[in-house]
């Protein structure tokens, strides 16, 4: 579908609790790559700039900035397919590092979604619009700014949150 000039939230009462295990595994993820990896860096700009080796396990404590919600865990793997960016990224020795998910699901400020309300989120929105086979979790409570259309290209891609989450849009 096509999102143009939208306000939007989406709620939800969530008890499920597996849902309610893969929120707290966010925590449990950061506490591990800042503890028990060999291989950690900051960003995630600093591991596209990385030549490693194949079968390297990578954590990261941030997408953009360090702690801001989008750190995670990559394993060096032989390049095959198409580099999204995010999930799967071409490294400088042409290796991709590929993002581990967390209970079977990415997290929105894994790609960059930084959801202030204040930030243009176009860009990463439109990233995670594009990428197929991936549950996205977006941030319970916060609000994500765009100023040009969202195209939703990707096949078998769900969109969650637990609570709201709301897309604003400045005049196009």
């Amino acid at each position: 579908g096509v999102w143009s000039d939208v306000a939007w939230a989406y709620t939800t009462a969530n008890t499920n609790p597996s849902v309610q295990t893969l929120l707290a595994a966010t925590d449990k993820a950061e506490l591990a790559a800042a503890v028990g990896s060999s291989s950690i860096y900051d960003t995630f700009a600093q591991v596209v700039l990385s030549s490693l080796p194949i079968g390297v396990k990578i954590s990261t404590k941030g997408c953009l900035s360090v702690g801001d919600g989008g750190h995670g865990d990559f394993i060096v793997e032989v390049a095959s397919g198409t580099p999204d960016g995010y999930s799967r990224v071409l490294l400088a020795n042409g290796n991709h590092a590929v993002l581990q998910p967390v209970n079977g699901a990415y997290f929105a400020k894994q790609f960059g979604l930084v959801a202030d309300g204040v930030s243009d989120d176009t860009i990463p929105l439109q990233n995670l619009g594009a990428i197929d086979n991936k549950k996205i979790v977006f941030p319970s409570g916060k609000t994500s700014l765009v100023t040009a259309q969202i195209t939703i290209s990707g096949d078998n891609l769900t969109w969650w949150c637990d609570g709201e989450f709301r897309i604003l849009s400045q005049p196009l």
